[in-house]
């Protein structure tokens, strides 16, 4: 499903991807489309896209909704190049994948770099990205999207909270918070919250 997005957007905004915008990184699509972005928000439920839409109804940018279960690799691919083909090449990416689909990471990153474009990509990924007893598998990660040139590739990486004696996990607004901040220092690696001592994940 693609929401209309008018010639008069396109010639006036630059392009955002959000991958699961219409859930914990719902506010990090809302601050893009108050900053004017024409900003495709990729979500499997219409629920929430309409949720989203009626949120953002009146901000400056657009709002460019794509319904597609990303765990088909090939046709959210697809979808991906039809959004950049409506509303031109996107400029910022913020990412998030299950683990349910590890091609699509990937796939998106060659796809946003077709042509010579030049594409910021923020990954947002699980804890399990700061296991320290896999070094290499993290390296490994960083250098398979570092090889597409264009691609400024950046992690962020989902820590726990400390809350007194007990640890917990971040709520889908500390989640997006902290993606905002990342969005805003540009780091190639951030962690929002804590990764150590790793003994203490909830």
């Amino acid at each position: 499903m693609l929401l209309p997005v008018t010639q008069e957007d396109l010639r006036n905004a630059p392009h955002a991807l959000v991958v699961g915008g219409t859930g914990m990184l719902a506010d990090v699509s809302g601050r893009l489309l108050r900053e004017g972005w024409t900003t495709s928000v990729v979500g499997r439920r219409k629920d929430r896209i309409a949720r989203l839409a009626a949120n953002n109804a009146h901000t400056r940018g657009a709002l460019h909704a794509i319904s597609v279960d990303y765990r088909t690799t090939d046709a959210f691919i697809r979808t991906i190049e039809a959004a950049i083909a409506h509303a031109g090449p996107i400029s910022l990416a913020v990412v998030w994948f299950h683990s349910v689909a590890p091609a699509a990471p990937i796939a998106l990153a060659a796809a946003l770099t077709q042509d010579g474009a030049r594409c910021r990509y923020i990954h947002v990924l699980g804890s399990a990205a700061a296991d320290p007893a896999a070094p290499a598998t993290n390296d490994a990660r960083r250098a398979k999207f570092e090889r597409h040139a264009g691609l400024r590739y950046e992690e962020v990486i989902l820590g726990f909270v400390r809350d007194g004696q007990r640890t917990r996990w971040h709520t889908s607004d500390e989640i997006a918070a902290g993606v905002n901040r990342a969005i805003d220092m540009g780091e190639a690696r951030s962690i929002v919250g804590n990764v150590e001592p790793w003994s203490d994940r909830p």
